[in-house]
């Protein structure tokens, strides 16, 4: 029986390696931070030679910015920890300029979609809703990823101490800013780190209000940069010059990814 179709892309894909054996170019940059496979990385301003993850929307933008994206080598052990594998610090990354290969995307692609790389992770923020004021002699504790803060005794008006309990919350080192607004205490996580608020509780006074959190904004790492998506993410993610995704994908999938770099 003959043959009636041709696959235009290899049947099994892994991120980071060629889509196909069509034409292709690719440039070697040494890496200036670890580097995943799959992931779009910019030339280090000032040099030919090195390449880093995009930290600004012009690393993308700027065609002459552009190193390529990191294509996979099986062969070298990745030591990325959590991170996808990839190429480590100082080590030769090779970099896909033109054609077709596998990326990991972060939303869902179609053909039709623009091709946007992400250039900032953002923090995890948390909203700590008290259910009231409190109210004198009322004595506050509570955890920050397992360790207990210091112990918050009412302070002369509600308002003074929930600036006092946000002061306490900050003390944590994950914690790079917590705000009191009235009820409702906002912690601002230190980037690429998680925060969670436990065992909060009131004891004392007459009368003891209860708090509930709420992820208001999700962690978004900083290693994700580059990574691959169908819109700027609310101006974390610009627009990449000379790229189409050749075929679709759910969030999360694997997309065949065209550069002409």
């Amino acid at each position: 029986m003959s043959q009636t179709t041709v696959n235009l892309e290899q049947p099994v894909g892994v991120v980071g390696s060629l889509s196909d054996n069509g034409n292709r170019d690719a440039g070697t940059f040494l890496a200036t931070e670890k580097t995943p496979f799959g992931q779009l990385a910019n030339r280090v301003a000032g040099s030919d030679s090195t390449c880093q993850l995009p930290t600004q929307a012009t690393d993308i933008t700027l065609l002459n910015q552009l190193a390529g994206v990191a294509i996979a080598d099986q062969a070298r052990e990745s030591k990325l920890d959590s991170l996808s594998p990839g190429y480590e610090i100082a080590d030769a990354v090779s970099c896909l300029r033109k054609g077709r290969i596998y990326v990991l995307v972060e939303n869902a692609v179609t053909p039709s979609s623009t091709v946007y790389a992400r250039f900032a992770g953002r923090p995890q923020i948390t909203e700590q809703l008290w259910d009231g004021d409190f109210v004198e002699a009322n004595v506050i504790n509570g955890k920050v990823n397992g360790n207990a803060i210091a112990a918050v005794t009412f302070a002369t008006t509600p308002v003074a101490t929930i600036t006092a309990l946000a002061a306490s919350i900050q003390a944590h080192p994950d914690v790079a800013t917590a705000t009191a607004d009235t009820n409702t205490v906002t912690v601002t996580a230190v980037t690429d780190k998680e925060v969670s608020l436990t065992d909060f509780v009131v004891t004392l006074g007459d009368g003891q209000v209860t708090p509930g959190n709420t992820v208001t904004q999700t962690l978004i790492s900083s290693a994700d940069r580059g990574k691959f998506r169908s819109d700027n993410n609310g101006g974390l993610a610009a627009a990449v010059p000379n790229a189409k995704f050749r075929s679709s994908a759910a969030a999360n999938g694997l997309a065949v990814l065209e550069l002409d770099l």
